[in-house]
């Protein structure tokens, strides 16, 4: 694109770079398009919020996500009655409905 390397930011979705001006207010910030960012931003845009999502590299999962092993660990050591087991137990019951959605 013409002028790509003279603006700021990086826009994910439409795949150019885009101006982020000083006084730009912004309901929630995301730092990271891992997994956990991507996720999150898309959980949080279903709301009236004016979102940013940062990202260093220049496409989603290029760092600690890409190399994960694909699996779904269904949190068999957490201590039973922690919160680590109950929030294992939702977050997995939480990955049929959103490989569908996507």
């Amino acid at each position: 694109m013409v002028g790509r390397e003279k603006q700021e930011g990086f826009c994910l979705f439409c795949d150019f770079f885009i101006l982020i001006r000083r006084d730009d207010m912004f309901d929630v910030v995301v730092i990271g398009a891992g997994i956990m960012g991507a996720a999150v931003s898309r959980e949080l845009s279903k709301y009236e919020l004016k979102i940013l999502l940062l990202v260093k590299e220049n496409d989603v999962s290029c760092g600690t996500t890409k190399a994960n092993s694909a699996i779904v660990h269904a949190g068999y050591d957490a201590k039973e009655g922690s919160l680590m087991a109950k929030y294992n137990v939702l977050g997995n019951a939480m990955y049929e409905k959103l490989c569908e959605e996507v």
